[in-house]
């Protein structure tokens, strides 16, 4: 990309930011295909702020572990004690080999390379063959560990070791009056798989949190239950924005929701964006979550999953797996067309458009100003 285009994607979100809503537009293609772009976004964004990387039930006994990544930072998330995860460097101190993949239980790390031992907090024990000189290194040798805290059971992690806590942010603290009667935290994982698309990372952050395409890519299956036209927006706060996902009057039951809620929260879903890039799909039954980070300016990575409340029924066990059985179909609907999107963002012809009325598309706008906001050349 040249410096001239790089120069007009930050000319347009210094526009974003000095135009009102109701002249909203969308931002060119070079926004979503540009990896000089991306690598400002992954070093002021992905490497700056709190990135949700699962949830602790994927992890719930002491050395059980995952490993994962962040833009391309091998990270092990593990459970040390009862109350306590931690996020460690999933790189060996000696020669840089990955320690572990995928999912697993262990009392300590080894080093498949040379046998580097470390414990469960990333303290190396063990490292036969080194030299007796090399005992100072050997003893204040950790793997490096970054900032995690948890959020109703979703894992936050921030690569930034200055960074301020999470859970003390203005974010949760505007957020939680909204979750509250959801009672997220009596819900159990239910399914998570990871995936890879051909698609920008902003992409499939802007389509979760919008509701304009729902009653036309989602005809058969969300239409039913959250049409487009019960789509409410709200105003983003800091660092989160969304809309209201209201279900029609005639809509079939998708679950007993907590007695808790009030007669509204009954009746919707709270789409909900984490900004940068962790969003969730909040109900009184059930939370949905995409938690999403680029590969390339082309390529992203999610975590997709569901936890629900659990089922005391054999009944309610089916209407759960129902519930999944409709989000993996909705989402490989949204993987087809943003697929297509994709390819359209990649010509020279597309250039800027507008936007639909916010309960419709508000949520693209905020998105645009949170990264006007958080983006600089």
């Amino acid at each position: 990309m040249s410096e001239s285009e790089l120069e007009s994607i930050f000319n347009h979100l210094d526009r974003v930011a000095n135009t009102d809503s109701s002249l909203a537009f969308t931002m060119p293609g070079a926004f979503y295909t540009s990896e000089t772009l991306l690598d400002i976004e992954r070093e002021q964004l992905f490497h700056k702020k709190w990135i949700c990387l699962g949830r602790v039930e994927e992890i719930p006994n002491v050395g059980d572990y995952m490993a994962t990544e962040l833009v391309g930072e091998p990270i092990i998330l593990v459970r040390v004690n009862a109350t306590t995860i931690k996020a460690l460097s999933n790189v060996c101190r000696h020669r840089a080999m990955p320690l572990v993949e995928g999912k697993g239980h262990r009392k300590s790390f080894t080093c498949p390379y040379h046998a580097w031992t470390y414990d469960l907090s990333g303290q190396l024990i063990r490292a036969s063959g080194v030299e007796d000189q090399q005992i100072d290194f050997i003893r204040n040798c950790k793997l490096p560990e970054f900032k995690c805290e948890s959020w109703h059971g979703f894992i936050f992690i921030n690569l930034d070791s200055s960074a301020k806590s999470f859970l003390e942010s203005d974010t949760v603290r505007q957020i939680e009056p909204m979750v509250k009667n959801m009672h997220i935290d009596d819900m159990q994982l239910l399914f998570s798989i990871e995936q890879e698309w051909d698609a920008n990372w902003k992409c499939l952050v802007e389509n979760f949190l919008e509701g304009y395409h729902l009653s036309t890519v989602h005809r058969k299956t969300l239409h039913p239950y959250t049409p487009t036209n019960l789509s409410r927006h709200f105003d983003a706060g800091e660092g989160f924005l969304g809309f209201y996902s209201y279900y029609p009057e005639q809509a079939p039951s998708r679950g007993e929701s907590h007695p808790d809620l009030s007669d509204d929260e009954k009746r919707r879903s709270l789409m909900l964006g984490i900004a940068p890039s962790s969003v969730f799909g909040i109900s009184g039954f059930k939370v949905t979550y995409n938690l999403i980070q680029p590969i390339s300016a082309t390529r992203l990575r999610t975590r997709i999953g569901m936890i629900g409340l659990p089922a005391k029924t054999e009944a309610e066990k089916r209407v759960a797996e129902a519930g999944v059985d409709l989000f993996k179909r909705t989402f490989a609907e949204d993987e087809a067309q943003l697929v297509n999107v994709m390819r359209g963002l990649q010509s020279k012809y597309y250039t800027s458009s507008v936007l639909a009325k916010p309960d419709y598309e508000g949520t693209i706008w905020d998105f645009y100003n949170y990264l006007a906001n958080n983006l600089t050349r």
